[in-house]
């Protein structure tokens, strides 16, 4: 049976920032903090992702983003938000969640999830696997610290960096008491610091219960469900409207008629030859990334420059938003 791939056709835009004045009761000084004890000395290197990482080195590459976008990185529940180019679509998302994902694993492919972008803001979800897997709170907030400094030497301190609270999961609520500890250390960094946020989404969730509701997650009882998400993206959303500038610009607008077409690639083993472009009708296509049948794509992965069927290059990139659970 041929496989379905879900995606998402967006204009790529320009960039127009907007200043945002902090308030006046708010965090001063430098936006972003270097610290004296050096975290990433305790931050082993891991290595455990090349593959995907190296799919969208490939593809971000062959068409690369415009700075000034909100990158989305960190564990599976990043992944797995399949709506989320289109509900923060205002923010220009660059998707960039790998499941399974501990905090070390960012920090160790933190140039190709967040640096080479160079984003306006990051957003970041993880260490729920660094507390399952027994690492302490003290060595997850240890790497998350040493996210925030690579990010602040390679970028500056006009990035801001968003941490959203590790979620009350009801499988993992005998660890609650220690993932809440890493909660409550990010959030103490970031009343300190006017380049550091943490978007508190614990109360939305122990609105619904102690653990929360069952049906905010799939049958794992780990991951969102879609009301799980929908609840999230609500939280996230209001915080992003007072914090982050949105990336705008007019959109590119193709003259009325223009057809592209994409080949999507193998459904199946023995299937899959890319389409010729142009083809013996003299219409150019655009073929997906080289992938093997039955391969599983992330979120994220993209395709971009489009090409219209007579030939004309278009700044309109198509964007996987699925993810196989």
């Amino acid at each position: 049976m041929k496989s379905t791939r879900r995606v998402l056709v967006t204009g790529l835009l320009s960039v127009s920032l907007l200043a945002i004045a902090c308030s006046d009761d708010g965090p001063t000084g430098p936006a972003l903090p270097t610290w004296e004890d050096e975290p990433c000395a305790t931050v082993p290197s891991l290595s455990q992702y090349e593959g995907l990482m190296s799919r969208w080195r490939e593809q971000t590459d062959a068409a690369p983003y415009e700075a000034g976008r909100t990158v989305f990185t960190g564990s599976s529940s990043i992944r797995f938000w399949e709506p989320l180019q289109e509900e923060l679509a205002p923010w220009a998302p660059i998707q960039r969640g790998f499941g399974g994902a501990i905090t070390w694993d960012v920090v160790d492919y933190l140039d190709e999830v967040v640096l080479r972008h160079e984003p306006a803001a990051v957003v970041l979800f993880v260490g729920t696997n660094d507390i399952a897997v027994n690492f302490e709170p003290v060595t997850v907030v240890d790497a998350y610290r040493c996210i925030v400094e690579r990010i602040a030497e390679s970028l500056g301190d006009e990035v801001s960096i968003h941490y959203i609270a590790i979620t009350p999961a009801p499988s993992r609520w005998d660890s609650w008491d220690k993932a809440n500890q890493v909660n409550e250390e990010i959030a103490a960094l970031a009343s300190e610091w006017r380049g550091l946020h943490f978007i508190d989404t614990s109360p939305a969730f122990f609105a619904t219960g102690q653990p929360p509701a069952d049906d905010l997650f799939i049958a794992d009882l780990l991951h969102l469900s879609d009301e799980g998400y929908a609840l999230w993206a609500r939280e996230i959303r209001a915080h992003l409207e007072e914090t982050v500038p949105t990336f705008s610009s007019d959109i590119d607008r193709l003259p009325s008629g223009t057809t592209l077409l994409v080949d999507l690639g193998p459904g199946g083993e023995g299937e899959g030859l890319q389409s010729p472009s142009p083809d013996r009708f003299g219409r150019h296509w655009n073929n997906w990334n080289p992938v093997g049948a039955n391969v599983l794509l992330s979120s994220g992965e993209h395709l971009g420059n489009l090409l219209t069927t007579t030939g004309e290059s278009t700044r309109v990139r198509l964007t996987f938003s699925s993810a196989s659970q």
